[in-house]
């Protein structure tokens, strides 16, 4: 019984690989996704992010020992992170689904 049920499985995942080739189209709904979802949420996310980095960075700059390089080095570093993300994602897209 038990070496049925254990060829019977291995069966039904050998399967699905067959019957995940049966789609005829999967670039368009992951297109799809990534310009009507991902793309409008992306400025929303990163001003948020944006706004709690600088809201918790705040301390820096309160205050006599006021250190406003390291504020804006962190705040910059973020920027950096932030545009170097869009730009990996933006040639990713490019290979990927423009076929």
């Amino acid at each position: 019984m038990k070496k049925q049920s254990l060829l019977m499985l291995t069966f039904m995942l050998l399967s699905t690989f067959v019957f995940a080739q049966d789609s005829p189209d999967l670039a368009s709904p992951a297109r799809n996704f990534l310009t009507n979802t991902l793309r409008p949420l992306y400025p929303i996310a990163i001003s948020g992010i944006a706004l709690i980095g600088g809201i918790m960075n705040i301390g820096k700059v309160m205050g006599t020992d006021s250190d406003w390089k390291g504020f804006f080095t962190k705040i910059g570093l973020f920027l950096l992170a932030a545009i170097i993300l869009v730009v990996v994602i933006e040639f990713l897209y490019s290979l990927v689904l423009n076929f």
